[in-house]
């Protein structure tokens, strides 16, 4: 395995290629009990709509999320008791670009390995279990639309965009999911469950080479590489609706402001974007930040705003959301923050921010195993966890106001869910 040293925050890391072309990172915890394995496929909900090899099969909403539902099953075992009987833990989930599997354990690691990978090696599931399985996942997406939040982010996104599939559920629709049959789960399996396309994070107390060693001998799947289409999607620049209120299941009103970015393109490093907004919304609306504690003395706000930045393929946005009696009077406020007139951020507050962030990411570093998700994400996403630091300190105050301005640009709609939507 190869190894990459960061010396200035202490890490290291070691990576190979196996023979089949799964792409493997580990990251040694030493002194830590605990350890964990998680893989991952490049397959969410965003690859919902197109089409299978065949350029005939269209893959159904939801169907990663499905898909992700039956891969616990080995030899028609289940393999969460298979985890458990090993003293391990067990997870799963599906986001809009990638579904992950993994365990934590403080013994029989291996062990715990080999059902992880085994669980990636083949589909095994009949038409009887994908047909129980679907009452399941429909109660579950039943569940999650009485959600609030669930309510006002789908109702956002439904609203500011027009093609993008994020307009959808990633468990998909209740028609969808009765839509989705045994050869389309399998065939989205043999192409996106392809060992070129997974990559597995390690993290503990081990040694590198009995994890190549182990690997090497418990090779999945090797067969000839499928074709991946590369994602894309035509999305127009305005938003389909500036303001609607919807009824839901709230005592107080809840609202959310989409503002809609422009897409990163391949020159910009996107690391250092998503840093940038980071900083500016910390600036504005972390629990230190300059209108927090101003806007509760005034009664503008009854709680902290909360802040989402979602960057993803030809995707990019910002959602501010509150709960507030007085709803519009706080969205009057928020909307006048970026009118262009309200910059004032001095050097000395930029300093403390970063070097806020410096030290959360500091701390990130030392949180053991669980270091293995932070780490897959970033690199699934093309970025680099263990370079945070880097990066953050290569960003100045004039790139905030560049960012600043760009929201100020940017189109924007808003959502109220009230107990009454008249």
């Amino acid at each position: 395995m190869k190894l990459k040293r960061y010396p200035k925050i202490k890490e290291k890391v070691y990576s190979c290629i196996l023979k089949n072309g799964m792409q493997v990172f580990y990251l040694p915890q030493k002194n830590f009990q605990e350890k964990m394995a998680i893989i991952a496929t490049s397959f969410g909900s965003f690859h919902s709509l197109s089409y299978l090899d065949d350029k005939k099969t269209k893959i159904p909403l939801g169907a990663a999320h499905f898909l992700e539902h039956r891969m616990f099953t080995i030899d028609q075992d289940d393999a969460t008791q298979y985890f458990a009987d090993l003293g391990a833990t067990s997870n799963a989930y599906t986001t809009y670009d990638r579904t992950a599997y993994y365990f934590k354990t403080k013994e029989h690691f291996y062990e715990n390995l080999e059902i992880l990978l085994r669980m990636c090696d083949s589909f095994d599931s009949t038409t009887k279990q994908i047909e129980n399985e679907k009452q399941i996942i429909i109660e579950e997406l039943n569940m999650y639309q009485d959600d609030p939040y669930t309510k006002l982010l789908m109702t956002l996104y439904q609203n500011a965009y027009q093609i993008h599939p994020i307009r959808y559920d990633i468990g998909g629709t209740v028609e969808s999911v009765h839509q989705t049959n045994k050869e389309v789960l399998n065939a989205c399996f043999q192409k996106y469950y392809h060992p070129s396309n997974l990559t597995l994070v390690i993290a503990g107390d081990l040694d590198e080479n009995e994890i190549e060693t182990f690997l090497n001998q418990h090779l999945i799947r090797e067969k000839s590489e499928p074709h991946f289409h590369k994602l894309s999607f035509n999305e127009p620049s305005f938003v389909m609706k500036k303001k609607e209120i919807i009824q839901g299941n709230v005592s107080l009103p809840l609202f959310g402001i989409l503002f809609k970015l422009p897409p990163y393109n391949k020159k910009q490093d996107q690391q250092k974007e998503l840093l940038k907004v980071e900083i500016l919304l910390n600036y504005f609306f972390s629990s230190s930040g300059i209108y927090t504690e101003p806007w509760l003395k005034k009664k503008i706000i009854q709680s902290g705003i909360g802040y989402y930045h979602c960057c993803n393929i030809d995707l990019n946005f910002i959602i501010l959301y509150n709960i507030n009696v007085d709803y519009e009077n706080t969205i009057h406020n928020l909307l006048s923050i970026f009118d262009k007139k309200h910059w004032d951020m001095s050097k000395s507050d930029f300093t403390r921010i970063k070097n806020k962030m410096t030290g959360e990411f500091l701390k990130s570093y030392s949180e053991g195993c669980n270091l293995a998700k932070e780490f897959l994400t970033y690199h699934l996403d093309g970025c680099n966890y263990f370079k945070e630091i880097d990066k953050l300190n290569e960003i100045t105050i004039e790139d905030i106001h560049q960012v600043y301005n760009s929201i100020c640009d940017a189109p924007s709609c808003i959502v109220i869910e009230r107990g009454d939507a008249k």
